[in-house]
């Protein structure tokens, strides 16, 4: 990786390249751009303000295979971003090496109110028990004393409080989660039949608008099949029919959901037998009568239908042009009914910045009650060629160009 502090902008001379600068580099030693070569473009900036792209991952003679920035301040405070990359080590080394796994994932979760307050409150009580205050409080004073002699004996009773303290904290996760042991997860072939639909559907409209998120493709892609060379293509033909395959496949196994599940509740009634300390007959019996609560639950739901509960209190950006400033809480009446109606308001008159209601000479070709209106040039693109109407800016262009592209994907998918 290389921080030039240098945009490409400022590379050139006129037309000419300038000798030694970041471009000059990459042309004389024949480097390789990975978000070139992998995302087709470079990222809009690199550090914290927008329009600054000025770090480059270069490589010669290495598979990167594939590469994004992430978000900001993240791993570490900065104001540049991220920029993480993927190295096939068995091509680099070759050697053999052992499989990434992940961690398993936490039991709490901050949208539970009531979870986290009970956990709040079991760490405080816990914490004042064992009197973890005191304790950091007094081994404080010891190194205030001499700051310049943190002995072994010091960092020995640091490593034991912490200890101590995520010993607690793990036991409050576990006694105040959520989770029951009736939550069955989803049968492997479900869910990956499911992630895959979602995965090439979720890829299509990132195609048709010219814009990929890798990082949610990456999330998509986990417990799937999809190989590496199908996800880093962006091959139109490929993504399309791998989307009417998927979708295919997913329709079938929600035909044949109900002994899907009932063959995986069936081959998991032993881990739970084993759990339960009782039979599998018993562990069985115990998971189809809680999936049949379940659907008794949702039948009653359904029936009486949605519940309309008034809203007491809505989150809202403190700065509505930041994204990043910190989020206020409102909770009179007429503070929320003022946001949302400003809310709505800002979103009925994106309308109205079209190319095609902005421009007076172009009205007429998206009025329903206009004879001339031009409904289907539009759609499939014929408009443009029109020589009665006026010459197309490249913005509109655009506009009718994605329009097309979105017209033809999700016409086949219907």
């Amino acid at each position: 990786m290389l921080k030039t502090n240098q945009s490409l902008s400022d590379c050139y001379s006129g037309t000419k390249v300038k000798p030694y600068s970041i471009e000059w580099l990459w042309l004389q030693r024949c480097l390789v751009d990975s978000f070139i070569q992998l995302v087709n473009s470079r990222p809009n900036s690199t550090t914290l303000i927008p329009n600054r792209d000025i770090d480059f991952i270069l490589s010669y003679s290495i598979d990167i295979v594939n590469i994004s920035t992430l978000h900001q301040n993240t791993p570490c405070y900065s104001d540049n971003l991220g920029i993480v990359c993927d190295i096939d080590l068995g091509k680099f080394f070759s050697s053999t090496y052992s499989d990434i796994t992940s961690i398993s994932p936490r039991l709490l979760t901050s949208g539970n109110l009531k979870a986290v307050n009970s956990y709040t409150k079991f760490v405080s009580d816990q914490v004042n028990i064992h009197k973890i205050e005191d304790k950091v409080n007094i081994l404080a004073d010891k190194v205030a004393q001499k700051p310049n002699d943190f002995s072994h004996e010091n960092a020995a009773e640091l490593d034991h409080l912490d200890l101590h303290l995520t010993e607690i904290m793990l036991s409050g996760e576990q006694q105040c989660s959520g989770q029951r042991i009736q939550r069955q997860p989803w049968s492997p072939i479900q869910r990956e039949i499911a992630r895959t639909y979602s995965y090439w559907k979720q890829k299509g409209i990132m195609s048709a608008e010219e814009l990929i998120n890798w990082e949610h493709l990456n999330r998509l892609r986990a417990h799937t099949n999809i190989t590496d060379e199908e996800h880093l293509s962006l091959d139109p033909t490929l993504i399309y029919n791998s989307c009417i395959a998927a979708r295919n496949k997913c329709k079938s196994c929600k035909k044949k959901s109900a002994s899907i599940c009932h063959q995986f509740l069936t081959e998991r009634a032993e881990f739970l037998a084993t759990k339960m300390r009782t039979t599998e007959e018993k562990g069985l019996r115990a998971m189809l009568h809680a999936k049949n609560s379940k659907r008794i639950y949702k039948n009653i739901k359904e029936l009486f239908g949605k519940q309309q509960v008034p809203l007491t209190q809505v989150d809202i950006l403190s700065n509505p042009n930041d994204s990043s400033s910190p989020h206020t809480t409102l909770t009179a009446r007429e503070d929320i009914e003022l946001h949302i109606l400003r809310r709505n308001r800002k979103h009925s008159l994106q309308s109205l910045s079209t190319p095609f209601l902005s421009d007076l000479s172009l009205q007429h070709t998206i009025d329903p009650s206009s004879p001339s209106n031009r409904f289907d040039a539009l759609l499939d693109g014929s408009i443009l060629e029109d020589s009665s109407l006026d010459s197309f800016s490249d913005v509109e262009r655009k506009w009718i160009a994605a329009l097309h592209i979105f017209r033809n994907f999700f016409v086949h998918l219907l």
